[in-house]
């Protein structure tokens, strides 16, 4: 109520008239992280591994 968008289709500007009606609704916090992503030909190398135990 009492605000504005430049797109209603696709808003990026979200206009707030009273300070008391801004209050996010959820907070998303990301981090960094070393730690180095599994690629696909090691997960296919350990599919196989496992599919040939019976």
């Amino acid at each position: 109520y009492d605000s504005c968008v430049n797109s209603v289709s696709d808003p990026s500007i979200f206009v707030i008239f009273e300070k008391h009606q801004v209050y996010p609704e959820y907070l998303i916090q990301y981090t960094t992280s070393s730690k180095p992503s599994v690629t696909p030909s090691i997960l296919l190398a350990l599919g196989s591994l496992f599919s040939s135990r019976q």
